[in-house]
């Protein structure tokens, strides 16, 4: 659309240059050198569109290629804080609330929650998550979930399998 209007206008200025120009050219020289003038505005036009377009195919690939060192560099971070919490080891929770999910994925949070200072036992880890078991001894019960690895501290413990 853009390159549609600017060439129409590109004509009507050259048809206005040739009109206000030498009084001695011949229709047909005027016609041709039109022509001309459109044509390397058109060729100047379509060889800009293609810069334009290569400049932008650049930029998303640099853009895909930021994005995976990204992802790649969370995949390196969420495994070594897996290994930084053994399966069966006593942490604590270390920020305000850290919420219960039903599986180790941020979109599957739920209401249940532990605060600041709530001791738990994590029995695996799996993507940045670990399952926790908590006993509230004030209520008899106890509660099971995952929970942000980030938000605890570890305390002691810890067995292989």
């Amino acid at each position: 659309m853009k390159r549609k209007t600017i060439y129409s206008i590109l004509v009507l200025f050259t048809m206005l240059l040739n009109a206000c120009g030498d009084k001695k050219s011949t229709p047909s020289t005027t016609d041709d050198n039109s022509a001309a003038i459109q044509q390397e505005v058109a060729r100047k036009l379509q060889a800009h569109e293609d810069s334009m377009q290569e400049v932008l195919r650049e930029k998303d690939e640099q853009l895909k290629m930021e994005e995976d060192l990204l992802k790649r560099k969370e995949i390196v971070e969420l495994a070594k804080l897996d290994q930084n919490f053994p399966p069966y080891c006593e942490v604590v929770v270390a920020v305000q609330k850290s919420f219960f999910y039903d599986s180790p994925n941020r979109n599957n949070i739920t209401r249940k929650y532990l605060v600041s200072g709530d001791e738990c036992t994590i029995i695996k880890t799996h993507n940045g998550f670990g399952y926790a078991e908590f006993y509230n001894s004030n209520a008899d019960k106890t509660s099971v979930g995952w929970i942000d690895l980030h938000d605890v501290e570890y305390l002691s413990g810890g067995a292989d399998y």
